[in-house]
C-alpha cells in the first residue's frame, strides 16, 4: 500500500508515530466510500458517511479519519472550514500531514491498476524526490501524484518530484 510506504519514507519530516499511521490507514481504507452516491463530490460524501456512522473511535479520531477522506482530493484544509478549524493547532498539523500523504498515494494509483509497485523517497532540505517502481507506463499516475502533491509541498515545506522507474 503506497500510503504506508510514503508515511514510512517521510517519517523524518512528519515525525508521526503508530497511532497516526493507523489513522491514515483508516482514512485510506474509507476515503472512496462516497462513490456509492457517485463520483461527483465523493470526497465530501465520504466525510459525511464516516461522521454519521457509529465507529470504534473517539469523536476526535473519527473526525480526523473523516477529514483525511474529505481532503484526499480537491480543496486542501483551510482554517475557515468549520470541521478543520475545530481541531487544535497540533491536530491540524497531523491532519495536513496525513491528508497530504493520502493525496499523493491516491494520485499514484490514478488508474486503479496498481502500476506503482513500490516507492522510495529521498529528502533534502529543499526537495522530496520520490522514485516509483512501475510495471507499465505511468504518466497518468505521476501527473496525478504531482498535482495532488500541493498539500505535501506546503505542509512539509519541500518541492515534490516524482520519477518512474520501469521494473
Amino acid at each position: 500500500m503506497t500510503f504506508f510506504n510514503l508515511f514510512d519514507e517521510l517519517k523524518p519530516l512528519h515525525t508521526l508515530g503508530p497511532e497516526e499511521r493507523f489513522l491514515l490507514q483508516c482514512g485510506s481504507l474509507l476515503h472512496d466510500i462516497g462513490w456509492v452516491r457517485g463520483r461527483t463530490k465523493h470526497h465530501k460524501t465520504s466525510f459525511r458517511m464516516i461522521m454519521k456512522e457509529k465507529l470504534p473511535f473517539s469523536d476526535k479520531e473519527k473526525l480526523i479519519i473523516a477529514l483525511i477522506a474529505r481532503y484526499h482530493r480537491k480543496n486542501i484544509p483551510d482554517r475557515r472550514q468549520k470541521h478543520f478549524s475545530s481541531l487544535d493547532q497540533n491536530e491540524q498539523k497531523v491532519l495536513k500531514a496525513l491528508a497530504s500523504i493520502l493525496r499523493v498515494a491516491d494520485g499514484l494509483d490514478r488508474s486503479h491498476q496498481s502500476i506503482v509497485q513500490a516507492l522510495r523517497a529521498r529528502v533534502t532540505p529543499k526537495e522530496i524526490a520520490i522514485e516509483c517502481d512501475v510495471s507499465a507506463p505511468a504518466e497518468w499516475e505521476i501527473g496525478a501524484g504531482l498535482k495532488k502533491g500541493d498539500l505535501m509541498e506546503r505542509t512539509l515545506k519541500r518541492k515534490l518530484s516524482i520519477t518512474p522507474k520501469q521494473i
